[in-house]
């Protein structure tokens, strides 16, 4: 395990433009169900495969100004842009107030309601992505704030399938900058062929997804068993970055 007093580096948080990424599917809605996301899907839209960032907070943080201080921390790195999905024609003090609201009443959307009455999703700007989204859930005592961009735009233009550190830096840098700022039980990324791991299971010993990198405290880490050796574990305040080897560089010594 190596320890730093150092941080993610004081870059910007974008780097360059890219593309925009491919156009398959294009969501109506995620319904929570435990940890299993039943997504529907509308043929014919614009849609990229996602990359996604979750992080989850326990419910007992939970506090009045809890998500326009997410928010805000957020945005000193991607700015608001708009809603998005049924929350277009909102602005951000409504679209803060409806998600507080249901949060405060650990709302979870049921197979029999309209997306309407879901949480409302945040588009941010982006000169590096061209489509960067936020959306919360509820589920067992834990507040999820979901971060996604197309997938293609993080990863090398090969068939490596592995990613372009320019664009994972950003991206690690807000991670670490929430999680040092905030309480979380973890944070996790994932492609869209891959899951996040439930916190019941991470207790159990389950490595939380680390594709490419996770975050947690130390209690439970110690939960973890055999660490790959593909990956490097760094103490940052109040836990450690759990990161691939060939993205450890990403992580720098000055902050």
């Amino acid at each position: 395990m190596e320890s730093r007093e150092a941080g993610i580096s004081s870059q910007p948080c974008e780097a360059k433009s890219v593309g925009p990424g491919v156009l398959r599917l294009k969501p109506l809605g995620f319904v929570d169900t435990g940890m299993l996301y039943v997504i529907i899907f509308k043929l014919g839209g614009s849609m990229p495969t996602y990359f996604s960032i979750q992080y989850s907070f326990p419910y007992d943080y939970f506090y009045a100004n809890f998500t326009q201080e997410i928010y805000e921390t957020i945005f000193e790195c991607f700015s608001f842009k708009s809603g998005y999905w049924n929350s277009e024609d909102n602005n951000l003090e409504e679209i803060i107030s409806w998600n507080s609201k249901l949060l405060s009443d650990k709302f979870k959307l049921e197979f029999d309601q309209h997306v309407r009455h879901n949480y409302k999703q945040v588009l941010l700007q982006s000169n590096q992505f061209s489509h960067l989204r936020l959306f919360w859930t509820y589920q067992s005592n834990e507040i999820i704030l979901h971060l996604i961009l197309p997938e293609d735009e993080i990863e090398l233009d090969d068939d490596s399938w592995k990613f372009n550190g320019e664009q994972i830096a950003p991206l690690l840098n807000l991670s670490v900058k929430i999680w040092e700022k905030y309480r979380l039980n973890m944070v996790q990324t994932y492609r869209e062929l891959g899951a996040p791991v439930s916190l019941r299971e991470v207790l159990k010993g389950k490595l939380a997804s680390t594709d490419p990198f996770s975050i947690m405290g130390f209690e439970l880490f110690e939960k973890q068993e055999n660490l790959e050796s593909d990956y490097k574990t760094i103490v940052i305040k109040n836990g450690l970055l759990i990161i691939e080897q060939e993205y450890v560089s990403l992580f720098n010594e000055v902050r």
